[in-house]
């Protein structure tokens, strides 16, 4: 599998290349992981549409919403300089880990907030609602 997108190759040319040589018993983690990836360009374009150039916003216009995805990602890449598959997943793995990160403070902050109100008695519970 050749992990360097090729100049002129949109993202989806790369997933239908990458999707070919997958095993039976990998089809699953596979598709996980192109999941990921789309779910990350689709937050970039929903927040970060400032990384999509005028010409590539030109180039969407009258073009499906698979190709119009397709040109997104390729405006996306080439704006934050990534020209190799393992700098996708890089980028993929950073919000997915910032993501259970937060996840993980919020759960602990969560379970102090839980034995504060524990440790407090019922009359100074009932305080805390008034």
């Amino acid at each position: 599998m050749d992990s360097e997108l090729k100049q002129g190759q949109s993202r989806s040319d790369l997933n239908d290349e990458d999707r070919s040589v997958v095993t039976a018993g990998g089809a699953g983690d596979v598709k996980e992981k192109y999941d990921k990836i789309k779910n990350v360009f689709k937050l970039l374009i929903e927040e970060a549409p400032f990384l999509i150039d005028d010409k590539a916003f030109e180039k969407c216009e009258g073009k499906s919403l698979k190709e119009q995805f397709s040109i997104q990602i390729d405006s996306i890449r080439k704006a934050l300089g990534i020209d190799q598959m393992e700098i996708v997943e890089l980028l993929v793995e950073s919000f997915y880990s910032y993501e259970e990160r937060a996840e993980k403070e919020r759960l602990e902050k969560e379970r102090e907030e839980m034995e504060k109100i524990s440790d407090l008695g019922e009359d100074e519970v009932a305080e805390m609602a008034l």
